[in-house]
């Protein structure tokens, strides 16, 4: 049973890469246009909170799943600009302090993982707001949002 879920976290985490890895060629070969700011700077701050519980937890998937994807993660949010919008990089921190890090003080690692849980699943709006907003998905990596939804 362990190779099993050592099999599924492992693709889990090419999955994560595979997505990460198509919106970062597409910035670099296209552009930020269409692309958000809160919902890359939610990827950045959860992988973040990804490789801190890797580390408690000692799992070398989860760090390693958050590690490979941080420098790519790193860079699209340093295109979009974030010291021009610190008012959307701060909503974005409180968002995930609020939904996974709060809970860590009540619950230890166990709330934050369901808190991550929960704003895992709602993190891509901010993205889908701003596609309905440019009237265009020119930003936006078909693969990378089928890499996510499959991860």
């Amino acid at each position: 049973m362990h190779v099993l879920y050592a099999s599924a976290g492992y693709g889990g985490v090419l999955f994560g890469i595979g997505s990460t890895v198509v919106q970062y060629q597409r910035v670099r070969r296209e552009g930020i246009a269409g692309v958000s700011l809160a919902t890359w700077t939610l990827f950045v701050l959860s992988s973040a909170f990804w490789m801190t519980y890797g580390a408690v937890a000692h799992s070398a998937q989860i760090i390693l799943g958050s590690l490979l994807v941080w420098p790519m993660q790193l860079y699209i949010v340093g295109r979009l600009s974030p010291l021009r919008h610190l008012a959307t990089v701060a909503k974005s921190a409180l968002f995930l302090g609020l939904f996974a890090v709060a809970p860590i003080g009540f619950w230890g690692w166990s709330g934050g993982i369901y808190g991550m849980g929960i704003a895992m699943t709602i993190m891509r709006l901010p993205q889908i707001i701003e596609l309905i907003q440019v009237r265009h998905a020119e930003g936006v990596s078909a693969g990378a949002w089928y890499a996510g939804v499959v991860c």
